[in-house]
C-alpha cells in the first residue's frame, strides 16, 4: 500500500508547541535531530509535561542557527545557546521500571525561566539533555499518526494535539490502519513500526488557548474501546528507523501491512 508522508513534526521541548519541518533527519546513534533535545524541569529537578501545565502548549520553540529561541504570548522572543549552560542533573520517569531516572543536562539560564514563569505562573527551569536522555530504552523513537483516524476522531480537533512526529496520509488508508503497519519503506530509507501509543490526558489541552477539555480524550477512549475491548487508550503507533537515514516531507512511503 503506498502512503506519503503529509506532515513532519519535531518538538524541540518535551511537551511543548511542536514545530512543522520539511526534513526528520536521524543521527547516527538513533536520536531524532532537534526532537526533545530541551525539557521543562520543575523545582525538584523532575521533567514535567503539560499535564501539570497545560499552558505550556503556548511556549514555541524554533531553531535559528545555534540558538533555540523561545515565543509565548505577547513576551520578547527569548534565545538561548544550543551549546553551553551550568551542568545540572534532572529526573525523568521511567514508567517500565516506575521509578526516575537520573540524566545530566544545563540549564538554559533565567532569562528563559523568567519567561516559563509568566506563561505558567511557576518556578520551572528550561533545561537542555545529554544525548543519553533521549537515547534511554524506555524511550519511544518516533511517532505516526493517520489523518483519516484524526478524521474520524473529529475533523475540527488540530492533529498538533497528539504529537506525531510523521503524519501519514493515502487514498487506500483507513481510520486507524496505521495501528496494522509492520514497516514502512521509501527511496532513502526504511522503519519498522511497533506498538501502539497509550494515550496520556495531553490531547486534552488545546494547542492554541490551552484550555483543558476532557471530551477528547474520553472520545479517543471510546473509538479505542471499540478496537480493544478491555485495553487501554490507543492513538497512533510507535516507529524506529536506523541511524543515518532522512526522510522528506512528501515522500512516497510502501507501508507493509501485518494481516
Amino acid at each position: 500500500m503506498q502512503l506519503s508522508a503529509a506532515a513532519l513534526y519535531i518538538h524541540p521541548i518535551k511537551t511543548c508547541a511542536p514545530l512543522r519541518v520539511s526534513r526528520l533527519e536521524i543521527a547516527a546513534d538513533g536520536r531524532v535531530l532537534g526532537d526533545r533535545e530541551w525539557a521543562i524541569v520543575d523545582a525538584e529537578n523532575g521533567v514535567t509535561w503539560q499535564g501539570s501545565f497545560p499552558r505550556l502548549a503556548l511556549l514555541h520553540p524554533a531553531f535559528e542557527g545555534e540558538h533555540l529561541v523561545l515565543r509565548a504570548l505577547d513576551r520578547a522572543p527569548v534565545s538561548v545557546s544550543r551549546d553551553g549552560g551550568q551542568p545540572c542533573m534532572v529526573k525523568i520517569w521511567n514508567d517500565v521500571d516506575k521509578r526516575a531516572d537520573s540524566f545530566d543536562a544545563f540549564d538554559a539560564g533565567d532569562q528563559a525561566a523568567e519567561l516559563l514563569r509568566y506563561l505558567c505562573g511557576a518556578e520551572l527551569r528550561l533545561v537542555r539533555l545529554t544525548p543519553a536522555a533521549p537515547l534511554r530504552p524506555t524511550n519511544n523513537q518516533l511517532h505516526l499518526l493517520g489523518r483519516p483516524s484524526m478524521r474520524e476522531l473529529d475533523p475540527g480537533l488540530a492533529i498538533e494535539r497528539f504529537r506525531a512526529n510523521i503524519v501519514l496520509e493515502g487514498e487506500e488508508l483507513l481510520p486507524f490502519m496505521e495501528e496494522n503497519i509492520s514497516s514502512l519503506r521509501w527511496a532513502g530509507g526504511q522503519m519498522t513500526v511497533g506498538e501502539r501509543c497509550v494515550r496520556c490526558i495531553m490531547p486534552n489541552v488545546d494547542p492554541l488557548s490551552a484550555e483543558v477539555s476532557p471530551a477528547v480524550g474520553e472520545t479517543v477512549a471510546a473509538l479505542s474501546a471499540q478496537r480493544y475491548p478491555g485495553g487501554p487508550s490507543y492513538f497512533g503507533v510507535y516507529a524506529r528507523a536506523p541511524g543515518g537515514v532522512v526522510l522528506q516531507e512528501g515522500e512516497v512511503l510502501e507501508a507493509e501491512l501485518n494481516f
